[in-house]
């Protein structure tokens, strides 16, 4: 009985080991198949829920199985401060959206990304406007693919101004502006309303009100924006991030924005008041162009890169990216396809060709972020007198 009972406990040990090896067998496997599909995955951070809707389409109709994992945040200055972070812990993403105005130059510095050539061919980033992928060039290098254009406007309540006559806002200088903007805050006569305001972009304002401000601070170039805010009170101090709700609710006749908030501020709006939008006044305005485009950090796979970025560069999927992000198209010849033409006749309060005659040829500089600060400081400093 004795010798049964061994036999059993031996067969037993060895099914056991043969499960255990099998199972582990099963674990390498999978470990395997994990890598690879770690390989056929890219990264891509982005603000744009349309970015995200079309890195979906992309991974589920592709035919290399490359899949676009996507992260999205609330802001650009999140998802960049996110980015210095990612790079302390050398856990960058593939891919990441990032704004016109500051960053592309730290990581061209630090050899942290790559050509946007290396993946679409220079041929089509020639094609785009200059002014935009020029925000994207370092040492004479492009290093993003444009996904859309951003320009500075000035909203108004259109039905204020239609009811006291005042229509045809005088955009010829920045004084013409300013003496239809307190012409038609007379006419209104409400000592509670503002006159205008203007929203967290305002260092890009104050960049096109005055294009020849000095870097430095001591220069008096900024003595313009002392006089709107404390000579004149036309506009509430140190309320930038409540501008847009403030306008919305009524409290201002102007609002000096961007043209991507266009469609949030007509679904705030909801019709209360009809919205109207020009572009900068004529004389003494230039800036540098705003909008977005997506960096290719080092560690990511060229031939994965290439396929998505043909798939975003194809014209129907660009202009829709474009739109559906509240940007203007990145080529000059998708103004005349049919999507953006529709988004024109819902928008035609403004002459885009105008606003875009506005923008400066700036290559990305390592300065860009300091001097975004020091405009910030600098503004912050101007409206804090008299502050308690």
């Amino acid at each position: 009985m004795a010798k049964y009972i061994l036999f059993f406990i031996s067969v037993s040990i060895v099914l056991l080991l043969s499960l255990y090896l099998l199972s582990y067998s099963n674990h390498d496997n999978d470990l395997e198949d994990s890598s690879t599909n770690n390989d056929e995955t890219l990264k891509l951070w982005t603000v744009e829920p349309a970015l995200v809707e079309a890195s979906e389409t992309f991974s589920e109709t592709n035919d290399k199985g490359v899949t676009i994992q996507t992260r999205l945040f609330t802001s650009h200055d999140q998802l960049l401060d996110e980015l210095y972070g990612a790079v302390s812990l050398n856990e960058t993403p593939d891919l990441a959206e990032i704004h016109a105005h500051y960053g592309v130059a730290d990581f061209a510095e630090q050899g942290l990304i790559e050509p946007v050539e290396t993946y679409v061919n220079s041929n089509k980033i020639d094609e785009m406007f200059k002014a935009l992928s020029e925000r994207f060039t370092f040492n004479d290098t492009r290093y993003a693919l444009p996904i859309g254009l951003n320009v500075p406007v000035i909203y108004y309540n259109a039905s204020l101004a239609e009811q006291y006559g005042m229509e045809n806002i005088n955009r010829l200088t920045w004084d013409s502006f300013l003496e239809d903007v307190d012409q038609l805050h007379s006419k209104v006569n409400n000592d509670q309303l503002w006159h205008f305001h203007t929203d967290m972009e305002t260092p890009w304002y104050m960049e096109a009100m005055h294009n020849d401000l000095s870097f430095s601070p001591e220069q008096s170039e900024l003595n313009q924006w002392s006089r709107l805010v404390n000579e004149l009170g036309y506009m509430p101090k140190l309320t930038h991030q409540l501008a847009i709700p403030q306008f919305v609710d009524g409290d201002g006749l102007f609002l000096m924005s961007s043209l991507k908030q266009h469609q949030l501020l007509r679904r705030l709006i909801a019709g209360s008041f009809d919205l109207g939008m020009i572009s900068l006044p004529e004389v003494g305005t230039s800036y540098p162009a705003g909008g977005a485009g997506i960096i290719v950090f080092s560690n990511a796979p060229k031939e994965k890169v290439t396929s998505f970025f043909q798939y975003l560069d194809e014209p129907e999927m660009s202009i829709k990216v474009s739109i559906e992000s509240d940007y203007l198209p990145v080529r000059p010849d998708f103004f005349n396809d049919y999507q953006f033409e529709q988004w024109l006749r819902r928008n035609d309060t403004i002459n885009i060709y105008t606003a875009i005659n506005h923008l400066e040829y700036k290559n990305a500089q390592l300065e860009d972020e300091e001097r975004w600060n020091l405009l910030q400081s600098l503004q912050e400093s101007v409206e804090s007198e008299g502050v308690d």
